[in-house]
């Protein structure tokens, strides 16, 4: 332990330069970038925290020593152990000074970058490359692990799709790449590339280790169905890529700001009564039930969470009144629970209603009488007033605990639908959708060839050919790192050899 303390002060420093070293690229770079400087701050109050104290060399070499008064004078940058660490940090600074510093210029293997832009579900163009889904494999070949847990397919790539020329004609030309990264370990050291040749099959998913692979905006809604039985992918849905020129340029950052971004508008528009939003089939019916559901579980665990609270509370408490808002605040809350309680069971009684149901398009009629039925259910609030408590109802099917689950699961299903059952999706929702989802592609394409862009900062270093760049995606449902992307590397003489045991990962941030 004390040698991990002593290793962890020679390392403050060091983390405390990086975070100077972001605000200053953020602040002087041209575009300025905030976020790198915000991102900066964590780093600094580490290096704050964890400083060297008064004893360890790196506090005498950074010249921390304090007040000389009534001391001998003394050297310590002349002892063993500073003169290693003052190596340590140089040698650290000029590495990373060289790799900030680095421009590669063109080489051969920038030559010919493609994009690859996601088709759209439903799309009547189909590409023989694609990301998400399940890959294919040979049949001999295992499913990749890494760290003794199954490895997440993430792209497979049809190389005669390619454009000649592509990477400076140093790989293949025929079978596929399919790209995969660990689900625990190390994206640098754990990811893998291979090259498929000779004949393939669709390869299902191993059992996952844990519930759901990805850390994606689209969790929340796969766990809300997973919770009432319903049958729901581990992994994103494939989308076939369409393979088209690019400039080599890196992509644009996204803004979150409601002006540029059609989610923010779905989120002001979305009402399950609207024609564009409420459910199609027993199926997309059975998703929204189960949302409904999702929230009031939510809603009571979090009223549990406030009811074992106020116990406590309740026991510490010696002041009569005190005690006596709190008990008054306790059965308002058991009061609640038996109206969640009563809508849980009537949600339930729906749902299983909707799965002795066959998978079929549902008419007018029929979904106009589930709405109706839903806009029934009612929960009680209490909210407190000075002469007691007044109970204010809330339909569930407009309760906030569910809104953006329903949402979610609503455009998952529309997706499967547009890719099986086309004709169950209605002009209205499917216009409203193919506006959201056309924004997504522009903005989240894949890509391959071209220069390595700054983001991948320490493999734009080594120089390597760009065998893949793929974007946290709104459209497919992944997220890599924070809202990032996921890139995949080789050196050029290890792809002439064919060595993509060699390849390597990383995460854009």
């Amino acid at each position: 332990m004390q040698r991990l303390n002593q290793l962890i002060q020679y390392v403050a420093p060091i983390v405390g330069l990086v975070g100077i070293t972001m605000i200053i690229i953020g602040v002087r770079g041209t575009p300025q970038n905030w976020a790198l400087v915000q991102q900066s701050l964590p780093l600094l109050i580490l290096a704050l925290v964890f400083r060297p104290r008064p004893g360890h060399p790196m506090h005498e070499l950074m010249g921390m020593r304090g007040s000389s008064r009534n001391k001998p004078s003394e050297k310590a940058e002349d002892t063993p152990e500073a003169k290693e660490a003052k190596a340590f940090l140089a040698e650290f600074l000029e590495h990373n000074l060289a790799v900030l510093e680095h421009e590669p210029g063109e080489l051969p293997h920038h030559a010919a970058p493609v994009k690859l832009v996601p088709l759209l579900p439903g799309a009547k163009e189909q590409g023989r490359s694609w990301i998400g889904g399940s890959p294919m494999l040979p049949e001999a070949m295992e499913w990749p692990q890494a760290n003794g847990r199954p490895m997440l397919f993430v792209a497979q790539i049809a190389l005669d799709e390619l454009p000649d020329g592509i990477w400076g004609d140093l790989g293949p030309r025929d079978g596929w790449l399919a790209f995969f990264m660990p689900s625990e370990g190390r994206i640098d050291d754990d990811s893998r590339v291979f090259h498929l040749t000779g004949p393939v099959a669709t390869r299902a998913w191993p059992e996952v280790p844990h519930p759901f692979y990805f850390g994606t905006r689209g969790d929340e809604a796969r766990e809300a169905l997973a919770a009432v039985g319903f049958p729901v992918a581990p992994h994103p849905p494939r989308f076939p890529v369409a393979v088209r020129p690019h400039d080599g340029s890196p992509p644009s950052v996204r803004s979150n700001s409601s002006d540029d971004s059609q989610r923010f508008t779905i989120q002001r528009e979305y009402d399950p009564r609207s024609l564009i939003f409420r459910p199609f089939d027993t199926t997309s019916a059975r998703g929204f039930v189960a949302s409904l559901l999702s929230g009031q579980r939510q809603a009571l665990d979090s009223l549990g969470r406030n009811t074992e609270r106020m116990k406590r509370e309740l026991q510490q408490s010696e002041n009569d009144e005190s005690q006596a808002r709190t008990q008054a605040s306790l059965a308002a809350a058991q009061e609640e629970r038996a109206s969640r309680d009563a809508a849980i069971a009537a949600l339930e009684d729906i749902h299983s209603r909707l799965l002795a149901e066959p998978d079929a398009a549902m008419d007018t009629i029929a979904v106009d009488d589930l709405i109706a039925e839903l806009d029934g259910l009612e929960v009680r609030r209490p909210r407190k007033r000075d002469d007691g408590v007044e109970w204010l109802p809330h339909l569930v099917i407009d309760e906030f605990w569910a809104r953006s689950v329903s949402m979610k699961v609503f455009e998952m299903q529309v997706q499967e639908a547009m890719r099986t059952h086309p004709g169950r999706v209605s002009d209205a929702t499917r216009a409203r959708y193919e506006t959201l989802w056309r924004f997504d592609q522009e903005n989240e394409y894949a890509t391959m060839g071209g220069p390595v862009h700054h983001g991948f900062t320490y493999s734009r270093a080594r120089n390597p050919v760009f065998l893949l760049e793929v974007p946290s995606s709104d459209l497919v449902g992944w997220m890599f790192g924070d809202v990032a992307s996921l890139g995949m590397f080789i050196d050029p003489e290890d792809m002439k050899a064919g060595r993509w045991d060699k390849a390597w990962g990383d995460i854009l941030n």
